[in-house]
Formats: C-alpha cells, sequence, structure tokens
C-alpha cells in the first residue's frame, strides 16, 4: 500500500509522481517512464505525529500554512494533469503490451521456456498451507526468477485459470523454492498426485490500484 501525507502531494506533486512512476516501471518491468522523472527532486519525509504533536500542529495552524501555498504554486506546471494523464496512458500502454509479451512466452513449447529461463520445470511439491507451497528442482535453477516475482505454477498449462495458481516468489533456500500464494488464490485444493509442476512468470495487471492512486492525487487539494 502506498500512502502520500497531503503535505507531501501539497508541497511536492512532481516527486509523488516520481514515486508512482517508479511503481509503474517495477510492475511493468518498464524503466523507460522514469526517464521523466530524471531531476526530480526526492520527496521529503513527513513522520508520523503523535498525539501531542498533532495539537500542536493544530494550535500552530501548519495545515492552513501549507494549504494556502496552493495559491502561490504554479499548479499549470501539471498542465490540466498532464503528467498524471501521461501516466495513465502509459500505465495501460504498458499493461496492455506486458499481458501480450507474457501469454506469447506461454505459449512457446515448455523447453524453449527453460532454455529462454522463463520458466522453471519437473518441480515436485515438498510442503503446501493454503497460502505457501514449497517447490524442489532436481536440475540446476537457470530461471532469470527473483525473490518478489510473480508467478503461475501449472501443469505447463498457465492459459488454464481453472488448473493453475497465481503466486510469487518469496525465497530460494538451496534446491527448493518457496513460494506465497497470489491475491485471492489458495493452494488448498492443489493435488499432489502429480509431481511434475511447471512455474512460468504470470501476467501482472495492478492497472486499476495505480489509476486509483493517481486519480486521488489529482483530487486532492
Amino acid at each position: 500500500m502506498l500512502r502520500f501525507a497531503e503535505q507531501q502531494i501539497i508541497e511536492s506533486p512532481e516527486s509523488c509522481c516520481c514515486i508512482l512512476a517508479k511503481l509503474i516501471a517495477r510492475s511493468t518491468r518498464d524503466q523507460s517512464i522514469l526517464s521523466q522523472f530524471q531531476n526530480t527532486p526526492k520527496i521529503s519525509k513527513i513522520p508520523f505525529w503523535t498525539k501531542a504533536q498533532a495539537e500542536q500542529m493544530a494550535k500552530e495552524s501548519v495545515r492552513d500554512r501549507y494549504l494556502n501555498q496552493i495559491s502561490n504554486i504554479a499548479i499549470d506546471s501539471l498542465s490540466g494533469s498532464t503528467v498524471l494523464i501521461t501516466l495513465q496512458g502509459f500505465i495501460n500502454t504498458e499493461t496492455d503490451s506486458q499481458i501480450r509479451e507474457t501469454k506469447q512466452i506461454w505459449r512457446k513449447p515448455l523447453s524453449e521456456r527453460v532454455e529462454d529461463r522463463t520458466a522453471i520445470a519437473n518441480l515436485t511439491i515438498v510442503d503446501f498451507t493454503g497460502n505457501q507451497i514449497t517447490l524442489r528442482y532436481s536440475e540446476e535453477n537457470i530461471s532469470k526468477f527473483s525473490a518478489g516475482d510473480q508467478l503461475r505454477l501449472s501443469r505447463d498449462q498457465p492459459f488454464d485459470g481453472n488448473n493453475s495458481y497465481s503466486c510469487a516468489l518469496k525465497e530460494e533456500t538451496e534446491n527448493e523454492l518457496i513460494l506465497k500464494a497470489g491475491y485471492k488464490t489458495s493452494f488448498s485444493d492443489l493435488s499432489t498426485a502429480y509431481q511434475d509442476w511447471v512455474l512460468d512468470y504470470d501476467v501482472v495487471d495492478v492497472r486499476h490500484l495505480l489509476i486509483e492512486a493517481l486519480n486521488k492525487l489529482e483530487q486532492s487539494p
């Protein structure tokens, strides 16, 4: 979850956009959007307030002071939210492109996906609960997977939503992979009768969250 303080949005709107751009770049695995923010200053941190600090800030009208800055800020720098609109367009374009690219990879033969380091084959189940699973690989893991990557577990059927599982790589230990279940995913119905599981990169579509965050940023006073 990403949260901005009201003061950060008022005083550093471009820095807030920069943070969102970094999140977009990480989600889409495309760093090109960051070129627009090369000279954007880092956002100033706003510490959590204690009750006593909040009461003192209220007495000193701290909020009124930074809100009054709005009339002095050249909001035109965003040119009618041009930056935000550009970000929204980039999110949709890059998400659609990433989904198409991932599905094109899925269509390749498993041996080719393994050779391209976008899949791991012949995985066996060591242990699992509803929200976590441990898999073991018998051969060297040459994949490009790293902790935090969104993956799809299946029996070489990544397109089959009823027989595949969205998950994220938690950690790798020796010849085992520990994964946590993805959003609205459970391993509870997973069958241990099969021991030839495959991991692929998963489709990642979090555009609704990113665009919602941008809309909130745009609507902030």
